[in-house]
């Protein structure tokens, strides 16, 4: 679960001083609002994402991205001058500290994205599963391409459709029959495991038998993987 993705305002005033940000970027204290986010995420005891805390963490994350956009740009439009430095000069004072808080702003974001997991564990298998698809299509239409066979099953069927199914067998409190389509999904890619390591796959392409047989499982595995988004579909 995420730790707390906000620095408090004491933080945020070693922040200023180590890019010499200048005050009055924004019509309010920055730090002051970072502060009241932190202490929003203590205080859900956002740490332990559950169905009751994700609608009140997504909340935070979304004013929490607000905020970070809206000062950032103030700050991009401020000019080199106004970064008064020791050591640094003005132009790269100021690129360090956007870029500081682009990195700030991607811990909300990591935030944001911990929820939707919450709220809905397979969002990663739904959001990469039309790259699945082109990948099947591209591997049936290429049987004998050892490279499409490899992607289709490593960064298809395991990574971006998989990778989700494989980590909920063991979390997964829903309905059974959505734990048993888990198990299938797992058990068709496990029954080509070994032969897709190392050479594997350039022996396979040489074997159109195989290759049929291959591509009939993924394709089985596919038709499971639709049925588990369906049966898990957020309302």
């Amino acid at each position: 679960m995420p730790s707390n993705p906000f620095i408090t305002r004491a933080e945020w005033q070693k922040e200023k001083e180590k890019y010499a940000i200048p005050d009055k970027v924004v019509s309010y204290s920055f730090g002051a609002k970072l502060d009241s986010f932190h202490k929003e995420f203590d205080n859900g005891k956002m740490t332990n994402l559950t169905t009751r805390n994700v609608g009140e963490a997504q909340d935070l994350a979304s004013r929490g991205k607000a905020a970070f956009s809206e000062y950032s740009k103030a700050l991009a439009k401020l000019k080199p001058e106004a970064f008064k430095h020791k050591t640094l000069k003005g132009d790269e004072c100021k690129s360090k500290a956007l870029a500081r808080l682009q990195m700030l702003a991607g811990f909300v974001d990591g935030l944001d994205r911990a929820a939707m997991g919450v709220k809905d564990p397979f969002v990663g298998a739904r959001k990469n599963y039309d790259t699945c698809v082109k990948m099947l299509a591209h591997a049936i239409k290429n049987p004998q391409d050892s490279a499409a066979l490899q992607n289709l099953y490593s960064q298809g069927m395991r990574n971006h459709l998989g990778a989700p199914f494989h980590a909920a067998l063991n979390t997964f409190k829903g309905e059974k029959a959505v734990l048993d389509l888990l198990h299938e999904y797992e058990q068709l890619l496990a029954k080509w495991h070994s032969q897709m390591q190392g050479e594997g796959p350039s022996a396979l392409a040489k074997d159109l038998k195989e290759v049929k047989a291959f591509l009939v499982d993924m394709q089985q595995a596919m038709h499971v993987g639709v049925d588990i988004l369906k049966k898990t579909k957020p309302a």
